[in-house]
């Protein structure tokens, strides 16, 4: 099975349309896999209209969508719509079946592949939202979350937001990402990443592409955001688990979030 593969959308619908969904078809492919921040902000209007539009757009084209936490989303929001999700992924239950969320500990089996998901990661600009509008503490990968993914097995492929210790990103903002709450996250994914003896693993959050590392033998790729118009989509090969860039013409907009509270 070929799948796209997509970084951080940041509730930019815009991208989704002329961008991803395009490139899906171009590409022949059913399946988009989303790597966290993906733009789960329904307690605002935008937030709402952006998944109605994402989901009506993605059934006319014939892709189901599944995607992961990031640390951006309404985590409240999140864990009330799926807290009996028992490791499966869960339909977003209002929009139809287009839109499938993977929740931390979630596996799914697409292309003969076992995929297990652990979104989440730190914000570095927590200080200027506000806590249950703008910023949420369930963001980070918590000890439950590591052993809930600990309890599902070996794993053919991770999708993490965050990537785990060993990667150095060079990324919108890395420096400043680079901090000791940051450090714990990774932590966090690494665990998760050895426990389930995967081969691959796929994640965003870090606003940059790259495919240079290997850590005990496990390969690390990290996708770019919709802000950029290289490295922001590939193609994953489930048979040959081959990973191909996507290059695409658009770029997306400067801020996906809804807020005017966030910059």
């Amino acid at each position: 099975m070929r799948i796209l593969c997509v970084g951080d959308t940041h509730g930019d619908s815009a991208f989704w349309t002329r961008t991803v969904i395009p490139a899906a078809k171009r590409e022949g492919v059913e399946m988009v896999l989303q790597l966290g921040d993906f733009g789960f902000w329904i307690h605002e209007y935008e937030g709402i209209k952006y998944m109605v539009r994402l989901n009506k757009e993605l059934l006319a084209a014939g892709i189901t969508l599944y995607w992961i936490d990031g640390n951006h989303e309404n985590h409240v929001w999140l864990r009330q719509l799926f807290l009996n999700y028992k490791g499966q992924p869960r339909p977003v239950q209002t929009l139809g079946s287009q839109l499938w969320h993977l929740p931390r500990g979630s596996v799914v089996e697409l292309g003969g592949k076992r995929f297990l998901a652990c979104g989440g990661a730190f914000s570095i600009d927590k200080d200027r939202r506000i806590p249950g509008r703008s910023w949420w503490p369930e963001e980070m990968v918590s000890v439950e979350d590591v052993a809930r993914c600990q309890s599902r097995g070996k794993a053919d492929i991770l999708l993490s937001h965050d990537c785990p210790e060993g990667v150095a990103p060079k990324g919108e903002h890395a420096a400043m990402k680079e901090c000791p709450e940051t450090a714990i996250n990774r932590d966090r994914i690494t665990q998760v990443m050895r426990n389930a003896r995967v081969s691959l693993v796929l994640h965003g959050h870090w606003h940059h592409y790259h495919d240079d590392v290997t850590i005990d033998g496990i390969r690390v790729v990290g996708l770019d955001c919709n802000t950029y118009p290289r490295g922001s989509m590939a193609i994953l090969d489930t048979e040959a688990m081959s990973v191909t860039p996507v290059v695409h013409p658009h770029r997306g907009m400067a801020v996906g979030y809804f807020s005017d509270l966030v910059t």
